[in-house]
């Protein structure tokens, strides 16, 4: 109990002892950091806010403050970049769902318009090569050896790569 009061007078001093210069440099550096966060900017802003995070810290340590105070406001900054670097997070979670569920619908699109379509093996597949099909080259596979400049037809999509299989002259006939 008497140590809980000792840092609650602490914390008492530590704010009203506090100038108001040293309070602008705290608030702007949190911001400056919880920015660098959101909006990285190669580290420059993240930077320029520890920096004057510290500035008004040691502002306030030259002001009269002790180890305890320097304790405490490093702790509550700490405590407060954690918290806003999980909600961040949280929301980029989110946003990784959506644009997930985008990408499956962006392939279930692309596997229906290519399933069945004829390409032209680029290379030869042995099992692996690259096809043409509707002017687009990309990585397929094939079930069986393909050899290059030979017809292929589409039979399925996964993800980038197509697997196919060798259209022969009577099929192209039908």
């Amino acid at each position: 109990m008497l140590f809980c009061t000792g840092i609650l007078n602490t914390l008492g001093d530590l704010f009203s002892g506090m100038s108001l210069i040293t309070f602008v440099l705290v608030i702007t550096g949190h911001i400056l950091i919880v920015i660098e966060l959101f909006q990285p900017s190669r580290g420059i802003v993240g930077y320029c806010g520890v920096l004057v995070l510290l500035c008004g810290i040691v502002v306030r340590m030259l002001s009269g403050g002790t180890l305890l105070m320097l304790f405490i406001m490093v702790f509550i900054s700490v405590v407060i970049i954690l918290s806003v670097h999980v909600l961040m997070l949280c929301l980029q979670k989110k946003a990784w769902l959506t644009h997930a569920l985008a990408l499956k619908l962006e392939e279930k699109a692309s596997e229906d318009t290519l399933v069945g379509k004829n390409g032209l093996a680029e290379t030869d597949l042995a099992p692996v090569g690259t096809v043409t099909i509707e002017g687009q080259t990309m990585t397929a596979y094939g079930n069986t050896f393909i050899e290059k400049g030979q017809a292929v037809c589409v039979l399925s999509v996964r993800g980038d790569i197509v697997t196919v299989e060798a259209v022969t002259a009577d099929e192209d006939a039908d």
